[in-house]
């Protein structure tokens, strides 16, 4: 196998990679971070990507973008420990303004999590018939 591009992407994009390759077949490594991000996942991939473009402006790398977007940090020091491991001439007032626009993808993260719950007692739900009915 022939490596021709690497970049970093966000979990939401690894997700969705693994479960487009879902539909074929996946291994057993690949399979156990499905099921990984299926359970940490906390923005849906559009979300991530909204995110993402948002921080473009603030002279990030993309790997800190990255890793802002994953983490979602919600204090400023957060904030610069994730910005620092690559270090940046990131401005106070601009770790803020990073941290406003973090908060307003915090209210879609509990949308994800409401939604993965629902999910969760449907499945629940399924498993308990299927037991009944044997």
């Amino acid at each position: 196998m022939e490596i021709i591009e690497k970049k970093p992407v966000t979990l939401a994009e690894a997700f969705e990679l693994l479960k487009e390759r879902k539909k074929e077949n996946l291994s057993f490594e690949q399979q156990y971070a499905y099921d990984y991000l299926n359970d940490v996942l906390r923005l849906s991939e559009k979300d991530a990507e909204s995110l993402a473009e948002k921080l473009k402006p603030f002279g990030l790398t993309d790997f800190q973008i990255v890793k802002i977007v994953d983490l979602m940090p919600k204090k400023e020091d957060e904030l610069k420990m994730v910005i620092s491991s690559a270090g940046s001439g990131v401005t106070s007032e601009q770790l803020k303004e990073i941290l406003k626009i973090i908060k307003t993808f915090k209210e879609k993260e509990k949308n994800v999590e409401k939604i993965k719950k629902i999910k969760e007692e449907k499945e629940e739900k399924v498993e308990d018939k299927k037991v009944v009915e044997k």
